[in-house]
């Protein structure tokens, strides 16, 4: 095939964006697969050239900590069960049962994986806040992304210390 065939050749980049060369010049290594370097390899491939999918110069990749989805599921799980506990109370003495419940040191451990996760959620979310969505800011958030570990283990371990050491200085008595 000479190169004035004309004919255009599909490529679909790592990130999804659809490029067209011509045939001869796509590698058959970065063809799409299952179809051959001369042909596109579907019309609805073919037909997104020159959409909103077309090659960005920088793509962003938007990673999160492998935690952030467990603070929030954390998260959700208490809002879940703290409404659900308010409906359940029928009387002040069920109330008041709960809220010993929550003082005993089993609940105020509770409590504190809630404030560290809270905390964590807090965050992540201003790191995504910051980073945007440019290349820049992914590169910016990944040079953030330690120092919003730190300030959850330097604000999260103190605030557990509080919610906690009522508990342990009173199971020691």
């Amino acid at each position: 095939m000479d190169r004035g065939s004309g004919r255009l050749g599909t490529v679909v980049a790592p990130n999804g964006a659809v490029m067209t060369a011509p045939s001869d010049e796509v590698p058959p290594s970065v063809a799409m697969a299952g179809a051959p370097a001369s042909e596109p390899a579907s019309p609805e491939s073919s037909s997104t050239v020159g959409s909103s999918r077309e090659a960005t110069p920088f793509p962003v990749a938007r990673r999160s900590s492998p935690l952030a989805p467990a603070a929030g599921l954390v998260l959700f799980a208490y809002a879940v069960w703290w409404s659900g506990s308010l409906v359940a109370v029928v009387s002040h003495e069920t109330f008041n049962a709960w809220q010993r419940a929550y003082a005993g040191l089993a609940g105020r451990m509770a409590i504190g994986v809630v404030l560290v996760a809270a905390l964590h959620h807090t965050f992540e979310g201003a790191l995504r806040i910051v980073a945007g969505e440019s290349a820049a800011g992914a590169a910016r958030a990944e040079r953030l992304r330690p120092l919003a570990a730190f300030f959850t283990l330097a604000l999260g371990l103190p605030a557990v210390l509080v919610v906690v050491w009522p508990a342990v200085r009173a199971w020691g008595t």
